[in-house]
């Protein structure tokens, strides 16, 4: 398989090349999420499928809407197109795992904000590795001479990798890839 970065950045401890991580495993099977995706939808399997409302546990709930055009992407709030989305599911805090995650006996209306804030973050999280917006990145160490024997240069040494990072590309991951790595970026002179 051949990979083709997406994004190099020169560091002090090399090149830094960012790929598509196309074997990431699901953020719910990878992460200990505090949410749990129960869904009907027949195409697709986005979390645990259920016939009907009543398998669902009770919990801290947020409707889980789809849409379906060209890919598919997920939110909690709805799209605004109705042909092509409509909510497929729940995603549910267990109240017994809010207790346990939160370390309290009773949901007060604090404790409710911040889980409804985890699970939006959580389906938001979903949604990016969803739509493929996983990334990885090799550190490779600058190569060193040409080889004495033959004159051609050496390969470049893999020092670092590290993969499965999800969200938008941007300036706040590429800065969680080096921090990371241990890398710094460097100016190169144009």
């Amino acid at each position: 398989m051949s990979m083709e970065a997406i994004e190099t950045i020169e560091t002090d401890l090399g090149t830094l090349n960012i790929y598509h991580d196309e074997f990431v495993e699901s953020p719910f099977d990878m992460y200990d999420n505090l949410g749990t995706i129960y869904h009907w939808h027949r195409r697709y399997n986005l979390g645990t499928e259920v016939r009907d409302e009543e398998e669902i546990p009770k919990g801290i709930r947020l409707p889980v809407y789809l849409y379906d055009h060209s890919g598919i992407t997920l939110n909690t709030s709805g799209f605004s197109c109705g042909w092509d989305s409509g909510q497929v599911g729940w995603i549910v805090a267990e109240f017994d795992k809010v207790r346990e995650q939160y370390n309290c006996k009773g949901i007060n209306p604090a404790t409710r904000k911040k889980v409804l804030k985890v699970l939006k973050a959580e389906v938001e999280t979903y949604a990016r590795f969803l739509e493929g917006q996983v990334y990885g990145y090799i550190l490779t160490a600058p190569p060193p001479s040409p080889c004495g024997e033959c004159g051609k240069p050496h390969e470049p040494e893999e020092v670092d990798s590290c993969w499965g990072f999800i969200g938008h590309l941007d300036d706040n991951m590429i800065e969680d890839m080096l921090g990371n790595s241990g890398a710094k970026r460097i100016e190169v002179a144009a």
